[in-house]
Parts: structure tokens; sequence; C-alpha cells
């Protein structure tokens, strides 16, 4: 028998030994394995025997499954689940996700899983130092291009989210523009053969937040050249166009009145004057959200349009409706109001906030008074209403139900006696939706009786307001809706009036 073979009958032989190098020593350490197994064997059988054994072979069953000899059912879930689970992870998990099982990897390229497409910052960008700012997001064209090349033809939306660098949202579009560009030549390159191609591609609100072109101000950046391939591509097709907070200063945007067949238009008010309100008086739109959120610059800093403006397009353009809507969850929202002629429909805010006060409701019902239908404030408040009946607003929201004769939808959260939502009921001529909160209610008849109140009119209301129930059965006859009931706090917070104004 050869040396060799003698060499390998010994190790055959011998034990089972693990080799572990030592970083100092040039040496090596041997350990026996097949002591190990037997070991682990007797901790095997010791477990059997220990309350936690069910807990033991669970965790064997899922080593089993890492191991590949069983399959988990996560690789069974249907593919509109799986669309659902996908959209909702950022670029790199969806590809740490697709390495998962080939049923995965399957699911990274379902349409609805790239139907929205999120932009920031730090999508398809790579780190670059800058020696003023430190490292940056730049983006990488390459990246850029093969994600294009991959699932660009998958797009249906863009979805822009408040971006520091300007830069490279710019660049994105320049690639995004170029894409789309190839699929109007008479011979379309079979990589690029509906990238981003399709009429229903929309982008969503682009905010810039402190984002800086040159050293400049992005508000000094005019935001006409964004809308001038969208121009030329749908001027004729567009239904709805959202621009908001393209500039931060007040810089008018013309081309949102040169879509011809745009029916509803969402805008921040920086973005428009009288000009822009000549070209939609000789348009389609039917709804017009005047839309501030926290990166809209405050209400005192912005010019609301002439009464000049507002008048002509109220006379050439007598089915348009305005909607002024704020949002702010950082601090109290402020709606920017618009002359009387501006045929404001509804306004609403989302700011836990913002208070009911005198100045404000006056005033909007001063100028809205014969066009205001909805009006509400969403979200649960983060103050406590006033307890004492002439600190509250009852008396504001009363004189708004009388003088507002088209009022429709109403949303309170703040403090009210049940006496005053009888009123209210009462007073309101088209009133169908109305939205309180139970806990806020105060059940009593707290109204001084009134010159103008019958005897029988004030009884009833004393009568009426004792108790909640009571007057949830009398406001279900009032306004004929089968079971009125006042909303806990979790359905307040749930409820939303964008139903009412939403087309």
């Amino acid at each position: 028998m050869r040396p060799s073979a003698v060499k390998i009958c010994r190790k055959i032989d011998q034990p089972k030994r693990r080799r572990v190098a030592s970083r100092k020593s040039t040496g090596a350490c041997y350990i026996d394995v097949e002591a190990e197994e037997q070991n682990d064997s007797e901790e095997a059988e010791a477990d059997d025997l220990n309350p936690e054994n069910r807990f033991r072979r669970t965790t064997s069953t899922d080593d089993e499954l890492a191991n590949g000899s069983g399959q988990s059912p996560w690789c069974d879930l249907p593919d509109h689940i799986m669309e659902r689970i996908f959209a909702h992870l950022s670029i790199r998990e969806r590809y740490y996700a697709s390495l998962t099982c080939f049923s995965w990897y399957q699911s990274f390229a379902l349409p609805n899983v790239w139907s929205n497409f999120l932009v920031e910052d730090e999508t398809l960008a790579r780190l670059k130092f800058n020696y003023y700012s430190g490292w940056q997001p730049v983006l990488d064209h390459s990246r850029t291009q093969n994600c294009l090349l991959s699932v660009g033809k998958l797009f249906r939306g863009l979805d822009f989210r408040p971006l520091v660098s300007f830069n490279n949202m710019y660049q994105f579009m320049t690639l995004m523009s170029w894409a789309i560009e190839q699929n109007h030549k008479q011979k379309v390159p079979r990589e690029w053969a509906g990238c981003g191609y399709d009429q229903s591609l929309t982008t969503s609100p682009c905010i810039c937040s402190n984002a800086q072109i040159g050293g400049s101000d992005v508000g000094a950046v005019r935001g006409e050249p964004l809308l001038d391939e969208v121009l030329e591509s749908g001027c004729l097709v567009l239904k709805r166009l959202y621009v908001i907070n393209v500039t931060m200063v007040h810089c008018p945007i013309m081309h949102i009145g040169l879509f011809l067949n745009v029916q509803v238009l969402v805008v921040s008010p920086q973005n428009i004057d009288d000009d822009v309100l000549t070209l939609l008086a000789d348009s389609r739109v039917r709804h017009l959200y005047l839309f501030q959120n926290r990166y809209t610059p405050a209400a005192i800093a912005i010019s609301p349009c002439s009464v000049r403006g507002w008048r002509l397009l109220r006379r050439d353009n007598p089915n348009l409706r305005v909607h002024l809507r704020a949002e702010s969850t950082s601090g109290a929202a402020e709606i920017l109001l618009q002359p009387e002629p501006a045929p404001v429909h509804s306004m609403i805010y989302q700011s836990p906030r913002t208070m009911i006060t005198s100045d404000k409701l006056l005033a909007a019902v001063d100028v809205y008074k014969y066009t205001l239908a909805v009006y509400g404030h969403e979200m649960l408040p983060d103050f406590t209403s006033p307890v004492e009946f002439q600190d509250r607003v009852d008396s504001l929201l009363v004189l708004m139900a009388r003088s507002c004769p088209e009022l429709a939808v109403l949303m309170i959260r703040e403090r009210i006696s049940t006496a005053t939502l009888l009123i209210i009921a009462r007073t309101a001529q088209n009133l169908h939706h109305l939205y309180v909160r139970r806990s806020q209610l105060v059940e009593e008849c707290d109204w001084p009786k009134n010159p103008d109140w019958t005897d029988e009119f004030y009884q009833w209301l004393r009568v009426s307001s004792a108790s909640v129930e009571a007057t949830e059965r009398e406001i279900s006859q009032i306004l004929e809706v089968e079971n009125w009931r006042a909303l806990s706090d979790e359905h307040y917070k749930m409820t939303s009036l964008t139903k009412h104004v939403e087309h």
C-alpha cells in the first residue's frame, strides 16, 4: 500500500476534527466534531423531557426550512398580497426580499409594485463628499438607467417627497423625459419600449424643502420650465393636475391655465394670480383646490388674488368651485382667505392645534356665506376646549348655521352643548351631514330664552337636550337620517371630509 493511501485510511479511522487557525500563532488546534455531535444528541434527548420541548421542536423545524428540507407557507401568498407587501418596501428592501425564494423573486416584477415610484434624495443615489456640507446623496445615472430599463415601463405615477437637493430631482426628470422620448422615434429601441410612455403617468405634489441650486434658494427659480414637457404631451388629455409648493415665494405659474381639459386643479396659493385666474376662466376647470401645508409660506406672507380677478372668473366660469384646505401637524394651520367673489365651496382644516376663533369664523362667514357648503376641523385636537358657555364656540357655530344657507356638511370637534347641536340642526336649512364628538357634548340647555322663540320651542329644546340619547333621536328626525349618532374619539379620528369634496 502506498504511503498516501495509508494516510487516508488513518484519517478515516480517526475521529472527525475541525481545524481552527490562530491569528497570533502559526500552529493549529483541532476540535473533535464527533464528540460535539454526541453531546448534541444527549442534549436533544434531555430536551424531550423538558416542558420547552415544543419550542425546541419548532426551532428545529425552522432550521429545516432554512436548510431547504421544508417549505415555508410564505412563498404561497397570492400575487395581489405580495404586491401590497412589496409596495411598502424601498428599492433596497425589495431587492433583498426578492432573494428569499423564487416566488418572491417573481413578485419583484409585478406591475402594481412599481405603479407608484417614490423619489427621495437617497433614491438611486450615491454619496459624494462636499467640502461645505459633508457627504451628500447624488443621483447615480447608471443606477437610474438600469432601473428604468428594468421596471420603467411599469411606472404609472411619480411621487416626489420633500427634497433637499433640487438637482437630483431635475436630473431624474431629465433621464425620465429622455426615456419617454425614445418611444416617439419611428424605430423604438427594444430596451426602451414602453418606458414611462403611458397617458396615465402623473406626478404627485412636488415639495422642495430648503432646496438650493448653486447657492440660490429654489424659490428664485421659476416653475414654468418644469411643466413645458408635461404641457406638450398632456395638453389635451390631462384631467387632473397637482402643482403644490413648486416655489417658496410668490411665483404665478401660467402653464396651469393652458391645459384645456383639466377638470380638477390642485395648486398652492402662492402660484396663482389674476392672470392665472383669467386663463382658468376660459378653461373647463370645475374644482380648484387651494392647498396649504407646513411647507407653504405663512398666510400673512402670501397676497390673495384681487376682487376683479375672481369676479371675472366667476362670470366666465360659473360652475367652478373653490376648495380651501390647510394641513399641518406641527403648528396651527391658517387658511388664506380669498376676497368675496371667490366661489368657495369648502373650508377644511387638518391640524391638531387650530382652534375656532371669532375673527376667523366671522371673516369666513362674511365672505363666503352664500357659497360655503362644507366646513370642519379634522383630527383630534391638541388643546382643551373652554368649559364655560361664554368662552365656547356655541354662538359662533349657530351664527354660521343661520348665515350660510348652502351649508350641507359640518364637522365640530370642540366642546358644545346638546342644546347648541339641536339649534344648529334646526337652523341650517340644507344640513345633511353633522359630525360631532360624543365626549365633548355637554348635556344641558345653557341658552337663555330668545325673544323670537316660542314657549313650545324652548320647552322642546330643554327636554330634548337633557341627554345625549334624546338629542340623537331628535337630530335623526330633523336631518332625516336613520339612527344618527355622535362619534367616539376613535371614529372621529378616522372620519374625513374628503369624500364630500372629492370629484
